[in-house]
């Protein structure tokens, strides 16, 4: 069944059929993700649009709450527009969610879950990994201080969290970043 709007169906009910999926974690995050499923992927356009719609707009004011999600949108946005983004599969581990990074194919992939073998991990929280992406050089402060931890080939990481800096110095590029405040 066609996902169509006035059906008398709740939404929720229907959204798998709409191109969103919903799964349980186990334990103990046990928390609701939401994915979508191979109907949805089909709006990653749309998607991609609405982050370079949103990366224009004025930053909030204040500290505002980032997820794991709002983040590695913004690192998928900016491998998408790198002339010559880092090649490899990485593991990004942000509080108690683990994703792929996979910069290997045509387009690069973010997806929920670790990968079975990567050239590199990180493992840091959103906010911390916003900072490493507006400033790539604060990466090794964040390993001795320990807001980050990282293993494997370090320096394809050390490319991978430069993809921001380096969309953002393309001339007429205005990809801005995800600010986390003053």
């Amino acid at each position: 069944m066609a996902c169509r709007a006035g059906q008398p169906e709740h939404p929720v009910q229907r959204r798998g059929e709409c191109g969103v999926r919903q799964r349980r974690l186990p334990p103990p995050a046990g928390s609701a993700v939401y994915e979508l499923t191979a109907h949805g992927y089909a709006l990653l356009p749309v998607l991609d649009a609405l982050g370079d719609w949103g990366s224009g707009l004025p930053v909030p004011d204040g500290r505002p709450a980032l997820s794991a999600t709002s983040v590695l949108l913004y690192v998928r946005g900016c491998l998408l527009r790198h002339p010559d983004p880092p090649a490899g599969v990485f593991e990004v581990q942000l509080g108690e969610r683990t994703w792929t990074v996979r910069t290997t194919g045509s387009e690069p992939v973010v997806e929920p879950g670790g990968p079975q073998d990567s050239d590199a991990t990180l493992h840091t929280d959103p906010d911390t990994l916003n900072e490493l992406l507006a400033d790539p050089a604060a990466f090794d402060a964040a390993l001795s201080e320990a807001t980050a931890r990282a293993a494997g080939d370090l320096g394809a990481l050390r490319r991978l969290l430069g993809v921001a800096r380096d969309v953002r110095t393309q001339p007429g590029e205005d990809m801005g970043r995800i600010s986390t405040g003053p």
